[in-house]
């Protein structure tokens, strides 16, 4: 999203982090900017080791739940020395206000992020994590948690962008997991946060259905894969049209800045496992004239739990 609150160059603290192991995976290199900002406090690998790590793993695996305003100049070195915020410069908020402080409902951000990653890296990419905490749920009586319109919201907005990484942008994406199936407890804050499309009765481990949870169950089903032969691989146009990996370590155009001047923010809460069965992506099709993309069967384990 264009903004004018971070100069031309400058690079969002939470991807910084994200490349300093990232780029090292699948580019064999640390991310310049990350050498100048931290001198000889950056380790180092021989040659032998760097051949070892580039390309020891071949997808990308992204937990992303918001997207932050950013702008250079905060005096927390250990975030970047970049200041993040959801509020515009106009003073309006980016999105819906989430329970959690750090998050706000903003699927554009979530449609850059996917085109940023896919030219950056080259590779498949997994959503292992993406959801919405609504506000106060834990407080509200089961008859109105159910009735959760706001997490409704978030979810036709992030698939929608998703689907148009896909089809539109050409990014290879082979999965979506939202976060998450159940209530549960959550790594930060404990039973008082909700992310889950079914409620759970922590007093009696009774589940209730959300709204929300029945939404993505028809989403999924509408999206069912087709068979293979209507698709061909995708992402040839982008791919050649992508910076060399020298290239995409460091933005340095003002159109670049501008671009890739919102950060996804990451969850601070481990997961080891994904939030739904396995719902994989098919193969994008090479123009808007093809069978739209549909997601497999494998989600009908989570449909059978809902119904």
């Amino acid at each position: 999203m264009p903004s004018n609150m971070m100069t031309s160059g400058s690079i969002p603290s939470p991807l910084l982090f994200s490349f300093y192991f990232f780029d090292s995976i699948y580019l064999g290199f640390y991310p310049p900017y990350m050498r100048e900002v931290l001198g000889d406090r950056m380790p180092d690998f021989t040659p032998e080791e760097w051949a070892i790590v580039k390309g020891s793993s071949d997808f990308y695996g992204m937990n992303t739940y918001t997207t932050n305003l950013t702008r250079a100049g905060g005096e927390d070195e250990f975030q970047g020395n970049v200041d993040y915020t959801f509020t515009r410069p106009d003073g309006t908020q980016l999105g819906n206000q989430a329970h959690c402080a750090w998050l706000q409902d903003y699927p554009e951000g979530f449609r850059a992020l996917l085109n940023y990653i896919y030219r950056r890296y080259k590779l498949p990419i997994y959503v292992t994590e993406n959801g919405f905490a609504v506000k106060n749920e834990n407080s509200k009586p089961v008859e109105e948690a159910i009735n959760d319109e706001e997490r409704v919201h978030y979810f036709q907005g992030t698939t929608a962008s998703l689907l148009a990484a896909m089809n539109e942008d050409g990014v290879d994406i082979r999965s979506y997991f939202p976060w998450s199936f159940l209530d549960n407890f959550e790594w930060a804050d404990g039973y008082g946060t909700r992310f889950g499309v079914t409620y759970v009765d922590y007093e009696t481990q009774k589940r209730y259905p959300k709204k929300s949870g029945k939404w993505l169950v028809e989403w999924f089903r509408a999206h069912d894969t087709p068979s293979e032969n209507d698709l061909k691989p995708k992402g040839a146009a982008l791919l050649a049209s992508s910076p060399s990996s020298s290239e995409a370590s460091t933005p340095s155009t003002a159109n670049e800045s501008a671009e890739f001047s919102t950060s996804s923010s990451v969850k601070n809460s481990p997961t080891s496992t994904p939030a739904v069965p396995h719902a994989k992506l098919s193969d994008a099709p090479s123009s808007a004239s093809k069978k739209k993309n549909r997601f497999s069967r494998y989600f009908s384990a989570f449909t059978a739990l809902l119904k």
